[in-house]
Order: C-alpha cells, then sequence, then structure tokens
C-alpha cells in the first residue's frame, strides 16, 4: 500500500466520517443527559433507567438492521440510476416494514418486561409510566433511524446529523421540563418529542431526492433477497442482544441493586469511547462496497481498524488514569462511585475489543454478509456473558465475575468477527486469482 493510497483513503474516510461522528456524538450527549438527570436525583430512578434500558434497545436496536438493509437498498439503486424510476415502491415498502416492525417491537417489550418488573414491585408503576412513551413511539423511533440510513444510502450523511442537531436540544429542554413536572415518566415524553421533530426535519431532506414526475416502477427482482440478507439476521442480532441483557440485569440485581446502577450508567457512557468506531462502522460498509479492487479490500481494512482504535485507546486510557474523579463528578453516591470504579477496572479494557469488532462487522455487512453479527452476538451474550454471569452469582464471585464475564465475551467475539473477515476477504482474493 503506498503513500498516496493510504492518503487517498485517509481523505475518503474523514469526508464519510465527520458528519457522522459528530451526529454520534451529539445524540451520545442526549443518553447521557437522562442518566446523569436521574442519577444526582434518585438511585432508584437510575435503578429504573438501567433495568428498562434493555426494552427500549429492543425497540430501538432493531431499527439498525433496517438501517443497513434500507441503506444499500437506496445506495444500489442511486448507483444504478434506478432510484428515481422506483422510489414510490421503495418508500411504500419501508413504511410498511416500518410499521409492522414497530407494532411487534412494542408487544414484545411489553411482554418481556412486565414479569420482569415484578420483582421489584415497588419500581413497577414508576417504571411502566417511563417506558410508556417508548412504547407508543416505536414507529417514531424507527423512522427517525430509517430515514438517516436511507439518506446516507442517498449520499447524503449530513441530513443526519442536521437531524440529531436539532432533536437532541429538544430532547433536552422537553425532557428536563418534563421531568421536573411529571417524574421520570417526563424523560420518555423528551425522547418521544425529540424524534418527532427529528423525522419532520429527516422527510423535508428525504424529499429533496425526490423526482415527483416518476418513481412507479417496480423494483428489481434480486433486491427482495438481498435486503432480507443483511435486514433479517442483523436485526434478529439486535433482537436476541436486549434479551440477553435484561436476564444479565437480573442476575446482576441479584448482586445488589447499586451494581445495576453502575453498570446502567457506564453502559451510557461507554458508547463513548467506541463512538469512533461506531462511525467507522458506517464509513467502512461504503468504502469497502465500492471498493473494486480485490487487492486493496485487507489493506483498506487496515487502514480502518487503524481509524477505529486509536481514540479508543486514548480515552481508555484517560478514563483508566481518573476514573475517581469523573465517577465522583457524575454521582455524589458513595456506594455508586465505588462500584462504578470497579466496573471500569475490568471492563474499560473491552472497549478496544469492541471497536474493532464493529469494524469488522462492518466490512462483513458490506460484502453482503449479515449473519456474522448474528453469530457474534449470540457469541458474545448467550455463549460467553450470561453463562458466566450465572455462574458469578451461583458461586458467590459477586459483581467483579459479572464484569469478567463482560470482558471475556468481548474477547471471544472480537476473535470470531477477526476469523470471520479474514476468510471471506481472503476467499473472495483467491477466488478472484482462480
Amino acid at each position: 500500500m503506498t503513500r498516496t493510497k493510504r492518503r487517498e483513503w485517509d481523505k475518503k474516510i474523514w469526508h464519510l466520517l465527520w458528519p457522522i461522528l459528530l451526529m454520534n456524538l451529539t445524540q451520545r450527549f442526549g443518553n447521557l443527559f437522562e442518566g446523569v438527570l436521574v442519577s444526582v436525583n434518585s438511585t432508584d430512578e437510575l435503578t429504573i433507567t438501567s433495568l428498562c434500558s434493555p426494552y427500549i434497545m429492543l425497540i430501538g436496536n432493531v431499527s439498525y438492521g433496517l438501517g443497513i438493509a434500507v441503506n444499500a437498498m437506496t445506495g444500489q439503486l442511486d448507483r444504478d440510476g434506478m432510484w428515481q424510476k422506483c422510489w414510490r415502491r421503495a418508500t411504500s415498502t419501508m413504511l410498511l416494514i416500518l410499521v409492522s416492525f414497530g407494532a411487534i417491537m412494542s408487544i414484545m417489550t411489553l411482554l418481556l418486561m412486565y414479569p420482569a418488573l415484578s420483582e421489584v414491585p415497588e419500581l413497577k408503576m414508576t417504571a411502566m409510566g417511563y417506558m410508556l412513551p417508548y412504547l407508543l413511539g416505536s414507529p417514531i423511533t424507527l423512522l427517525f433511524q430509517v430515514l438517516i440510513s436511507a439518506m446516507r444510502g442517498l449520499k447524503n450523511s449530513k441530513a443526519g446529523m442536521w437531524m440529531i442537531f436539532v432533536s437532541v436540544p429538544v430532547q433536552l429542554l422537553v425532557g428536563w421540563s418534563c421531568y421536573n413536572t411529571f417524574g421520570l415518566a417526563g424523560l420518555g415524553l423528551g425522547s418521544l418529542a425529540s424524534n418527532i421533530v427529528g423525522c419532520i426535519i429527516g422527510i423535508s431532506c428525504y424529499k429533496q431526492h425526490l423526482n415527483k414526475e416518476s418513481g412507479n416502477e417496480r423494483l428489481p427482482k434480486e433486491f427482495a433477497k438481498q435486503f432480507l440478507g443483511l435486514a433479517v439476521p442483523v436485526s434478529l442480532s439486535k433482537m436476541v442482544g436486549p434479551v440477553a441483557n435484561t436476564t444479565i440485569t437480573a442476575l446482576v440485581l441479584s448482586i445488589g441493586s447499586v451494581y445495576v446502577g453502575a453498570n446502567g450508567l457506564a453502559g451510557r457512557m461507554e458508547a463513548f469511547f467506541y463512538m469512533p468506531a461506531m462511525a467507522m462502522g458506517s464509513v467502512a460498509i461504503t468504502l469497502v462496497a465500492q471498493e473494486k479492487s480485490e487487492e486493496s479490500i485487507w489493506p483498506l481494512c487496515q487502514r480502518l481498524c487503524l481509524w477505529s482504535i486509536t481514540p479508543t485507546i486514548i480515552m481508555t486510557i484517560i478514563a483508566k488514569l481518573s476514573d475517581d474523579v469523573i465517577w465522583g463528578y457524575i454521582s455524589d453516591d458513595a456506594m455508586l462511585i465505588a462500584a462504578g470504579v470497579e466496573h471500569w477496572s475490568i471492563c474499560l479494557w473491552a472497549y478496544v475489543l469492541i471497536a474493532l469488532e464493529m469494524t469488522f462487522t462492518g466490512i462483513l455487512q458490506a460484502r453482503g454478509c449479515g449473519m456474522p453479527l448474528l453469530v457474534v452476538t449470540v457469541i458474545r451474550l448467550w455463549c460467553v456473558q450470561l453463562p458466566v454471569t450465572f455462574l458469578a452469582t451461583k458461586f458467590g464471585w459477586g459483581a467483579k465475575g459479572a464484569w469478567f464475564a463482560f470482558l471475556l465475551a468481548n474477547v471471544c467475539s472480537f476473535l470470531t468477527s477477526f476469523i470471520w473477515a479474514w476468510i471471506k476477504i481472503k476467499g473472495e482474493k483467491k477466488h478472484e486469482c482462480n
């Protein structure tokens, strides 16, 4: 790989990366606001948000699979000059899938959440009030994410950035106002209001890419297979994850509620560590899919990994050196601070591996493989973290055993994604040579 080629890739990476990075950064600050707001007021409320977090993820993260498929579908249609010819069919198909998935996610979330909350009857009603806006607004949440993905497929990643720039201040303002008025349930109202505002902006941007004089032609038949081949396994990976996380949270709760609070708050902060890798996952899908030379794929993957892990390593080192200070700023609860510092003492080292795993699964999705993400998720959560966490509660290993399960699970999932990507890319290269 020549220096000129590296510079060319670096320019392309940065051109695609910075709008997504700013979007993710703004979104994470909005999510962190909720955790900090409740942590300084009530440990019980922090416990509720931690208990409900996997169920919110079940609604929100299923849109990731839809987003990958929508991104690929709109991008390929636009690349082949078909978008303006069949955009009406594409839009109606996406809306039908979105509404169906939204209804299914709301029902599934309610069925999973209600029995679990019965374990903490004193918090049950407050938790249900907190979750109500998320349950009713799940189609809006999916529409918000699908609009961002569709615009990326149409080479307009800045649209998603502006959707987030406007919606996050709405979330902060409405969430804070409603929290002071209605209590914890007000935070859910803030999230719903921000998604509605973001969708209005996204629809406005989306309309700019539509030719109203055309768009009624049929979608190419092969796109249905490609769409399902990406959307189904990736969506399933995002569905099985929250179910496992719910069980893991229940196991951690048996160790102590303060550890659930620490784990939930750490979960809100951890995304900052591998946030560049989250953005790089989207960049990887675009660049690897567009790269025509099989000889250049693996060097490009190495470059993408370097971009992903460098900031994660720097932030992890800073967090480790100042963990007690950071947790002291977040909460004044001594037990929560101690639990958070203990959590980071083990789990921080997994963040670099998570960053690499995100990049490798993005590379595989760019090569048309949606199944690896599902397999990696099952291995990480169901085959490693959940069983080891159960053993930690069974044999009295305490919270350190649960945190070690998290670290071990991410080591296994990273190795799986790396080996899968290496075999896939080397196999394609060998096939081209033959």
